[in-house]
């Protein structure tokens, strides 16, 4: 049943974060190939990885949740020495399904993230940015 999913994906588990469910997740997860994301799933790994591609030095944000029972969050930080311009966000009270959870926190993040973004692609253009401005 949906009520049952919601309870075994969503760490804050509200009325709020139910609606969030049933109308963003839930449409999705019917039409999703089980088979296929089991596949998908074995064989998940970064390739390549970071350690043979060397350090990105672009802005990058990593936000994970604290009560991730799907992936976890403690190995995300694994990939900030290669992610020099990395910002790395654990949020409490959220699972894998964060940006339902703590969707305020998550867009704040992603914010200052394309604010980031935005002044190096300004910088690398000879734009001058806002966020250079005094």
């Amino acid at each position: 049943t949906i009520r049952a999913d919601f309870r075994d994906y969503f760490t804050v588990q509200t009325a709020t974060t139910l609606a969030r469910y049933e109308r963003y997740v839930a449409p999705g997860a019917r039409l999703a190939d089980a088979t296929a994301l089991a596949r998908i799933g074995e064989r998940w790994q970064l390739t390549p990885g970071p350690e043979e591609e060397g350090a990105y030095a672009s802005p990058t944000l990593l936000v994970t949740g604290r009560q991730d029972s799907a992936v976890g969050y403690a190995r995300a930080s694994e990939l900030l020495e290669h992610l020099p311009r990395a910002t790395f966000a654990v949020l409490d009270r959220a699972g894998h399904a964060l940006p339902h959870e703590q969707p305020e926190l998550v867009r704040a993040l992603v914010s200052e993230w394309l604010d980031r973004v935005r002044e190096e692609m300004g910088s690398r253009e000879g734009t001058p940015h806002a966020a250079r401005l005094p």
